[in-house]
């Protein structure tokens, strides 16, 4: 009869331990994380970002976006044109859907950020192209701005 009650006794309080745990991370789930992160993006992180986005507006054909992800300079000594009629070619004859940058490194100095990567070009989840990359960065108006060669290069 001991047993039974003490076997009773550890499964209530197992449940008890389980119904608390799963009700704290639940609270912990709920949780806005934007709100209760403390600590500040670093600027190589939003470069990270900077980069991710500029292969994600390239790789949805939003290349308005794309071309906002440049620099005043670029914008202004290159063609959107171009851009479009290069990124498309290399579309077609690559066979791509997705470009990924991957294994991002970042060098910050001052208003200077100069990214080197690993594109990786996908076709649904098969890699069909691989190749190195690098863009340097400018901070312009509190944004990081890609500055690189023109499509196609002149």
């Amino acid at each position: 009869m001991k047993a039974l009650a003490i076997s009773a006794i550890v499964v209530a309080t197992v449940t008890l331990v389980t119904v608390a745990t799963v009700a704290i991370w639940a609270s912990i789930a709920d949780a806005p994380w934007e709100e209760t992160r403390t600590e500040e993006v670093s600027e190589a992180e939003r470069v990270i970002a900077e980069v991710s986005n500029l292969y994600r507006h390239l790789s949805e054909g939003d290349y308005l976006a794309q071309w906002s992800d440049y620099t005043s300079a670029f914008q202004n000594r290159c063609s959107f044109d171009d851009m479009v009629a290069a990124v498309e070619e290399y579309k077609r004859s690559a066979g791509w859907d997705k470009l990924v940058p991957i294994e991002v490194e970042v060098n910050v100095l001052d208003d200077q950020a100069v990214t080197s990567y690993t594109v990786e070009a996908r076709a649904g989840s098969k890699v069909v192209d691989r190749y190195e990359y690098s863009i340097t960065y400018f901070e312009e108006s509190g944004e990081w701005r890609a500055q690189e060669t023109c499509f196609p290069p002149r």
